[in-house]
């Protein structure tokens, strides 16, 4: 069984049960960031409309959970040299990949992060600044209360990094990817996503200026979370669409898109990403450089031709025909470079 991440949607309806249906989520809207606070003392933690749902064991709904613990479950793969600030930090934490997974992706994995209210870690993730360290703007994962602490907490997640196909194929589930993880908890719920909550007392899932707080009871329900076809399905066109927003919204940084319509680069950028999954590529980076190379040629319909030449080369190994392809656009994206280096001289 192989272990595959396809950085691959959520079309159609989806059935739910009444276990579905105790999913509730309270929403703050209009949430503004952290600034750097030059000259501030105290320096504030965390905006003031999150702090109750984060730090706060006060209120009606708190009042039977005084020693819950606050937690982020981040992604290294979106803040550089993670895995170094929290060695360097005083802050407990662990990576729910193990083995073989955290030797080799480890530096892209989900790293599970105690959080102190006053701790300087805690005040960068909600703080937006043109600094590096101000990482509100990476979006760089999910928030979780629980009374549990960091290692039975990472046993209890590490258990959903994976999910079981209809097919019994086993898939990387990125239950913490920010851009994702509310439809996810939304959509599977009732597949048995609901056993997430049993350790946990809320989710909260910030996205820009708003904030979802997640919530459900305890369920005794033993149903194991598997994925039908219909909901692997849907999942990989979810990962698909978030990876697709993503590269447009990189595109639109790269001078010779500035002037071209949001909606026409997501537009474009989606046809070349389905057309390079349709060739086996699975790998976020690469699918950003096919897209890029492509677009960046003065025929795109010929260029795609060629990459299908390229593709139906029977002497090639998979992987190397993948290989091919990236090297074959490579010099579109290097040009561009220079043009860019050229034009700041």
């Amino acid at each position: 069984m192989h272990d595959t991440d396809y950085w691959l949607d959520l079309h159609g309806e989806v059935a739910r049960s009444d276990d579905a249906s105790r999913l509730n989520v309270h929403s703050l809207q209009n949430l503004n960031p952290l600034d750097d606070q030059f000259g501030v003392w105290p320096k504030v933690t965390v905006p003031e409309a999150l702090e109750p749902f984060l730090f706060t064991n006060s209120g009606e709904e708190f009042s039977a959970h005084t020693s819950l613990k606050t937690y982020a479950l981040l992604d290294a793969a979106k803040i550089e040299n993670l895995i170094e600030t929290l060695e360097n930090s005083n802050l407990d934490h662990a990576c729910l990949f193990r083995g073989k997974a955290l030797e080799t992706v480890g530096h892209l994995g989900p790293w599970l992060v105690c959080l102190g209210q006053n701790d300087q870690f805690t005040r960068r993730l909600f703080t937006e600044s043109k600094q590096k360290w101000g990482l509100w703007g990476k979006r760089p994962g999910i928030f979780i209360r629980s009374t549990c602490r960091l290692q039975e907490l990472c046993d209890h997640l590490r258990r959903f990094t994976y999910v079981q196909t209809a097919a019994g194929r086993r898939m990387i589930f990125r239950f913490w990817d920010t851009e994702c993880a509310g439809a996810l908890l939304s959509a599977y719920f009732d597949s048995g996503l609901f056993r997430l909550f049993e350790n946990i007392h809320s989710i909260i899932i910030i996205d820009d200026s708003r904030a979802d707080i997640y919530q459900a009871p305890v369920c005794q329900s033993r149903k194991p979370f598997r994925l039908t076809h219909a909901g692997t399905q849907r999942y990989l066109a979810l990962r698909q669409e978030k990876l697709c927003d993503q590269i447009a919204k990189a595109f639109s940084n790269i001078p010779e898109f500035r002037e071209s319509a949001p909606n026409a680069i997501r537009e474009a950028v989606g046809y070349y990403v389905s057309y390079g999954v349709s060739f086996g590529f699975r790998d976020g980076p690469d699918l950003f450089r096919l897209a890029l190379g492509i677009s960046l040629t003065k025929c795109p319909e010929t260029t795609m031709e060629e990459v299908r030449a390229i593709y139906s080369n029977s002497f090639l190994t998979e992987s190397e025909r993948r290989a091919a392809i990236i090297a074959h656009v490579a010099p579109h994206i290097d040009a561009a470079k220079r043009r860019h280096a050229e034009g700041l001289q």
